[in-house]
């Protein structure tokens, strides 16, 4: 008897993913692989992007959507231009411009969003917002 699939896939996270990070939007063409992950005080967005640049990112929160994107910039040429041409014997990923786009959970609070760009990967922390209490009111 072999291990079943949702032992490999916990419906927790499943339903954390399609929940919580639902891509709103996003360029099918470029495929950049995430990893989620929930942590006790915050969800760690990690996205692979070898050869990117970091400050061709930008990363911006309005309402609840968390939009990733890259753009480079336009390269000019000319007629004539003798540029040399890279010819890949394999190519297992290639730098291009994209846009993701993820509808953010209600936990998350927004103002305390950080970033950073390390060897290749650009890790994105939304730090969870404190639960409020549960409110009772007195009668009077």
């Amino acid at each position: 008897m072999g291990i079943s699939k949702s032992q490999y896939y916990p419906r927790r996270n499943r339903s954390f993913v399609a929940d919580f990070f639902n891509t709103i939007e996003r360029n099918v063409t470029t495929h950049i692989p995430v990893n989620v992950k929930e942590l006790e005080t915050e969800y760690q967005l990690e996205l692979v992007v070898p050869g990117y640049k970091k400050e061709l990112f930008s990363i911006d929160v309005e309402l609840d959507k968390l939009t990733i994107e890259y753009k480079q910039p336009a390269k000019e040429t000319e007629e004539g231009n003798n540029e040399s041409i890279e010819k890949f014997l394999v190519r297992g990923y290639e730098v291009k411009d994209f846009k993701k786009v993820y509808k953010l959970p209600e936990n998350v609070n927004t103002e305390k969003l950080s970033a950073k760009f390390e060897l290749g990967i650009l890790s994105i922390s939304l730090v969870k917002s404190e639960e409020k209490a549960p409110l009772k009111v007195s009668i009077q």
